[in-house]
Formats: structure tokens, sequence, C-alpha cells
């Protein structure tokens, strides 16, 4: 915090006068860096405890959830520094656009909001987002909310996947909706979802998770207002939030104005699809543009507004202001358009549980276009991650949903080392071990490894993609939805590195479409063949250590070093 502190000593002393008037207790410069990140580490224990009280492996394993503090006005002020930037873009949408269902005036103590509308929510119906009032005891007002996302292991419908025709088909859509109200639980809409789910105890055992969060949060802001002696919340919360977009706004004025452009195509259904990005950036401003993106999909794979928001300022704010932490003003600061009814801006019932297989590229349209400029601050093309949804019933007649991410493509190269090998790029989510994925589901995996020569040459060698199989071993046939892409289009390298391998998806040793739905036999077997991920700079500048420790450890073969890096080979490989 001292750099912001630092950067901003002018605007702060005129903010901190502001600040005297409304409030008796003026905070000094390093008192104010200690309650701010004390406020960091309330959202950090409050998201220690959703995943560590979670029943399923998508939560408690691959951590596919976050937490976050909102002033009273619902101006997002600290977040977990674990979760998806997803669930950190737009849970502040999804108190404003609640609070404009539900009014403030409406709330009283622990109440407790929910939905998980994809267009007012996180993009899908599978993730469901709470929100906690924090009212102060003594006058009885609202001076923050609490907020949670996780993702549900089921929420009925298909199973998830890329293939609905629209969203009624892909689960319940909770609206708006008071899920608490002083405290009390609304059971009618419990049993609801109990109802309509395949995994009734894991999804509201996870709810609850999100509760404890949330509670975690309110108790703790409490203490801590206690003992700073705080009576203005609202003052310091929006120190932080000036401080913040004054930061970054200084760190977009030091980039070159211009306009910047790429294009990314993206695998479909009945055709591919193109994403056109624009970076304007002017002064203190930076725009991000969508004109000219493909129309709407008609399979899930639309990625609503709120979920391109998020990823697009994500994928800016990584290279603009990578130190400054996350919330309203940081994210405030970058503006982002897509056309209506585009597929990164489609409009109610569209499909789009699979919204990430579009909504995951708008970062790289991003990256792309801001390596006209400053490549030095980017990495190449990604793999990206990817999954593969099995449903069916185990030996005992019990249903199983597995969410298998055991494994996903490689980090693209950045400009000064190579990428990471099966990284969760851009969502920053983990794997499931294949421990926990056999303990937990009749199926077992045969298979689980790095792929040679996956990752683009370069300088910088892309990341490698990881490999698995893994069987059904229930006794019965299940049904399986794959999701992922990077299938016809390979991730790019950049500034003269190669691109990296594509991804590829087997029933029983045949190919098939990696965001397809198939049977899989009694004893069948998928495979997931994940992409590597681009390269960055010329192969013929590796250096010849990097490359002899590539042979190895086996991420490249004798045939690549030769005929890409150029390098002679000796004949112990």
């Amino acid at each position: 915090m001292s750099r912001i502190i630092k950067r901003t000593g002018r605007a702060s002393s005129q903010f901190r006068r502001t600040m005297m008037s409304r409030n008796p207790l003026v905070l000094d410069d390093v008192t104010f860096g200690f309650l701010w990140d004390r406020l960091i580490s309330i959202t950090d224990e409050a998201y220690s405890a959703l995943i560590r009280s979670s029943f399923s492996p998508i939560v408690r394993e691959a951590l596919d959830a976050t937490c976050q503090l909102f002033d009273s006005k619902g101006n997002s002020v600290a977040q977990a520094w674990v979760g998806p930037p997803s669930f950190i873009g737009t849970l502040p949408t999804t108190l404003k656009e609640i609070l404009a269902v539900v009014p403030k005036e409406d709330l009283e103590p622990q109440d407790i909001l929910a939905t998980n509308d994809p267009w007012i929510g996180t993009g899908q119906i599978n993730d469901i987002s709470l929100l906690l009032p924090i009212f102060d005891e003594t006058s009885e007002e609202i001076i923050a909310y609490a907020g949670a996302v996780s993702h549900l292991p089921d929420i009925g419908g298909q199973i998830w996947s890329a293939t609905a025709g629209d969203v009624f088909e892909e689960g319940l859509r909770i609206p708006p909706v008071k899920l608490a109200k002083r405290g009390e639980f609304d059971k009618l809409l419990l049993d609801l979802i109990r109802s309509n789910v395949r995994l009734p105890i894991q999804t509201i055992a996870d709810i609850y998770s999100d509760i404890a969060a949330l509670k975690t949060i309110e108790r703790l802001l409490k203490g801590v207002l206690k003992e700073y002696s705080i009576r203005n919340f609202g003052a310091v919360c929006d120190r932080i939030i000036f401080q913040s977009r004054k930061a970054v706004e200084k760190d977009i004025e030091d980039l070159p104005g211009g306009e910047y452009s790429s294009t990314v195509d993206v695998e479909g259904f009945e055709s591919d699809h193109r994403i056109n990005c624009s970076v304007k950036i002017k002064g203190k401003s930076m725009r991000i543009d969508f004109d000219g993106t493909s129309a709407k999909s008609n399979y899930g794979i639309n990625s609503p507004f709120v979920y391109t928001r998020a990823y697009s300022v994500y994928g800016a704010k990584c290279v603009v202001s990578p130190l400054v932490p996350n919330n309203q003003g940081t994210m405030d600061v970058f503006e982002v358009s897509a056309p209506e009814n585009s597929i990164l801006n489609p409009k109610p019932p569209a499909a789009c549980g699979a919204r990430h297989i579009m909504g995951w590229h708008t970062p790289i349209a991003v990256w792309r276009a801001l390596a006209n400029v400053v490549p030095e601050r980017v990495i190449a093309d990604s793999g990206l991650p990817s999954s593969c949804t099995i449903k069916g019933t185990d030996q005992k007649g019990r249903t199983f949903v597995a969410i298998t991410v055991i494994g996903g493509g490689g980090m693209g190269a950045r400009p000064e080392s190579d990428g990471l090998n099966s990284t969760g790029i851009p969502t920053v989510t983990s794997h499931v071990s294949a421990e926990v994925l056999e303990s937990t589901t009749p199926l077992v995996v045969e298979q689980l490894k790095l792929i040679q020569d996956s990752g683009g040459a370069g300088k910088f060698r892309g990341g490698l993609g990881v490999s698995y199989t893994i069987k059904n071993n229930s006794g019965k046939p299940a049904k399986v939805a794959f999701i992922g892409n990077k299938f016809r289009f390979p991730p790019q390298g950049l500034r003269g590195g190669l691109e990296g391998a594509k991804r590829s998806a087997f029933v029983n040793g045949m190919e098939v479409s990696p965001m397809g739905m198939f049977v899989l036999p009694e004893d069948g077997t998928i495979t997931m063949e994940n992409a590597g991920s681009g390269g960055f700079y010329d192969p013929k500048d590796r250096d010849r250590d990097l490359i002899e420790e590539d042979l190895k450890n086996g991420a490249i073969s004798a045939k690549s070093a030769q005929e890409v890096y150029g390098y002679h080979v000796s004949s112990s490989y």
C-alpha cells in the first residue's frame, strides 16, 4: 500500500482535509495502510472459512470461489487475494442490481440476499452470489456489505456443458431474493433448490459455507472498527477507492496514448466466431471496445456483458497496474463496451453455461492489442483451462456429478521467462487432484501427464498442456460433457514465438468435439489432451542451457530441439 500512498500524496492530503470535516478521526498514512491491509485480511480469512467448510471439490479443491467487502453504497473496498477475476469483477454489479430489486430500505440485520441470474451474477447459472448487509449496532444503519460467490456442484437442467440451446435448459435460475430474513432461512426456497439439483447435500452445504464466509466478514469488520475507534467507515472506504483510482490513472497516463487493436478467432458450433478488440488510451483513461465482434451463438458459449467486462478489466489491469489492490476505484477506471446481442453481450434467454469459452478470450484480445505498445508487459496466448462434466450413478445407485478439472492448458510464455505448465490462466483457479476425483466418484484416472512439445517454441517457451485419461468404473453408462476450446485455433506466440499445440478430446479412443456431449459406456474412457501455449521471441535466441534442461526434463523432443531451436542434440537423447 505504501507505493499507492506515496504516489498519491498530494491528492491524499486534499482528501484528508475533506475527511477531517466529516470525521473527527483522521488516520495518518501509516495507520491507514495498516487498516487497509486489515480489511483485505478480513476477506482472506472469510475466504479460508468458505474453502475449509465447503463440501464440493469444485470449491474445496479447485478454489472456485471468492469473498469481498463493500461500503454502504455498494462499492467494492477489499477482496480476498485468491479468487477468479470473474467473481471479483462481477460481484459489485451483482450487489447494485440486487439492491435495485430489494431496496436498501427493506433490509434488516441478518438478511441474506442471493441470486444466480447470469446477467446480474457471474455470467452463468452454476454460480451463486450471496450478500449480507452489515448494520451498525448503535445507529442501526447499514455500514457495509459482505459478499461471497461460489460455483455450485450442480444446479439442475442439463449437466454443466456448452450444448444448451437457451438458459432454461441450463438449470434453476434464482432471481434476486432474500434467502434469509433476520437470520431465518426461506424454507420454501431451500426446498426448491434441493428439489432441482442432483447433489442436494453438497449444494445446500456449499451455500451454508458461503454464509459462513459472510458472517466471518461481519464479525471481523466490527472488531476492526472497534479496535481502531472508526466511527465513519464510509470515509475510510472513500479514501481507499479514491487513492486506488488515482494510482491506476497515473499508471495509464504513463502509457503511450493511441488506439491499438487485435482480433481473436474462437471455435463455435454452427460457425466460428471472431472477437474484435480496440484499446484506446487517452490521458488517464482507457477504453476497451469490442465493436465488430460476432453475433451471439445458439449454444451455451455466450458471455453476458457482466462477465465480459470483468475479464476485460482484469486483462487491462494486469498490464497497467498489477500491484494496486482491486476495489471499485481500480475497476471503474476502465471503460468497456460490446455490441448488444453479440457473443460478448447476449440478451436473455441466451444460453451461457460455458460463457468462459468466449469470455476468457477477452483478456487475450486486450493483451494482443497492448502487445503493440508494451510487449514487455503481456504474455503470449495461453492454452486455457478445460473441464469435463461426467454424470452417472454408482454401483449402489447413487447419483454422482464429477466436474473434472485435473489438468489444463499451458500458460503463455512471458517476455522474460517461460510460461508455466498446466496453469489456470486467466481464471487462476486450481486443479482437483486425481486422488480426490477417485475418492469421491466411481472414476479412475488412468493417466495424467505433461504433453511433450505442446508449449510453443521461443526464446521463452510456452507452458505445456496436460493429457489425462479417465475410466468409467461405475458399472453403467454415464453422460460426459466437454468444455474446452483451442482445438481449431491454437494459442498464438508473440514477437517471433511459435504457436502452442491444439486441444483434442477422445471418447473410447475416438476423437470428438471438445465442446460436445456424449455417452460414456461402461468401462469406457475419456481422454483430454489440453492445449499448450504460445512462445515469446524467436526460438533461435533461446539459451542453450535451457534447451538442454528441456531435453532432460522431456519438455521438448530431440527432433524439436534440432528442427525448431537449431540445437545439436547428442546421441544420449
